[in-house]
């Protein structure tokens, strides 16, 4: 049953949301009210349906079931915790739309198997995103949190 792994994913994701927020708090000493906490949601689960999806070897209706109750059930549980007040169903439509803006840049680092330009670009957008300030003039932050490629 494909729904077995669902709990350990989310914890992986819960995991990869906290070390996100944690950076945009350190790295780039942002305050924490200043942080759009859904949009890191967003983000984390942006990566995993992009890497998730094509790399599963699960039959697609078995993956694509996974991966839409993982992005339901994250969004609940990280919904209580953002500040905002928004329902599950306006967040899966916000969901998608943050997919759509992440997804050239997603496609991108993974072709260029997380190079640090494609990194940037990623940082980048996801600054952005959770701040809602333009990254101009951080890019010294943005450099240094970037994962570097192999």
């Amino acid at each position: 049953d494909p729904m077995q792994y669902k709990e350990k994913i989310i914890d992986y994701l819960l995991g990869g949301q906290s070390t996100i927020y944690r950076i945009l708090i350190q790295n780039f000493r942002e305050q924490p009210e200043s942080i759009d906490r859904i949009q890191v949601t967003y983000f984390a689960l942006a990566i995993f349906t992009r890497v998730f999806l094509p790399l599963s070897k699960m039959p697609d209706k078995d993956k694509e079931a996974l991966t839409d109750e993982i992005i339901l059930q994250l969004i609940k549980r990280s919904l209580p915790h953002s500040g905002r007040q928004l329902t599950v169903k306006d967040a899966v439509i916000q969901y998608r739309r943050a997919y759509a803006l992440y997804e050239m840049s997603l496609n991108n680092a993974l072709e260029r198997k997380f190079d640090k330009a494609s990194s940037v670009d990623l940082t980048w957008d996801l600054y952005e995103s959770a701040t809602g300030k333009p990254a101009v003039g951080r890019m010294l932050e943005i450099s240094n949190c970037s994962p570097h490629g192999a």
